[in-house]
């Protein structure tokens, strides 16, 4: 990667989700991983309610959801729990992450190397339901396998 970063360039950016209310359980989009070399998972969650979401993720065979189970590797995970900072802490590794009780702005972020999905190549970004107060959307970013003329499409097979 360059010194002069650019992400429409040199790092996919995909939304996974929408931001919207949390009142039932959330699935994202999925994205296939066949060219990624490293895919961060960004949560954002504006929590205006106590009630905990779980984040996670599932994978999947196709973009179209064939096969799809829970994610049950375990992969880094970053967290903020009140944006007025801009610190990160990382979390235990695990295969999902319980939001606090803490009616902050936060954003969790998932670390994934495409080899934990073991056979299958696609992923998707799950929230657990929580409040119609607390609002969520996820973002991926996407590093690319291989650099080039143009990042290769991430939301088809």
């Amino acid at each position: 990667m360059s010194k002069n970063f650019m992400i429409p360039e040199e790092v996919g950016l995909v939304q996974a989700l929408a931001p919207q209310v949390n009142t039932g359980a959330l699935a994202g989009d999925r994205i296939s991983l066949k060219m990624a070399h490293k895919v961060l998972v960004i949560f954002h969650m504006a929590q205006g309610h106590a009630a905990q979401a779980v984040l996670s993720l599932t994978k999947a065979t196709t973009v179209a959801g064939a096969g799809e189970v829970a994610v049950t590797a375990t992969f880094p995970i970053y967290y903020n729990l009140d944006c007025s900072t801009d610190g990160f802490t990382r979390a235990t590794d695990a295969a999902s992450y319980t939001l606090s009780v803490g009616l902050t702005n936060k954003i969790v972020v998932f670390v994934i190397d495409p080899s934990i999905l073991g056979a299958f190549d696609c992923l998707a970004a799950a929230v657990g339901a929580s409040n119609i107060l607390n609002i969520i959307g996820v973002t991926y970013q996407v590093l690319p396998r291989y650099a080039g003329d143009g990042l290769p499409s991430m939301i088809i097979d």
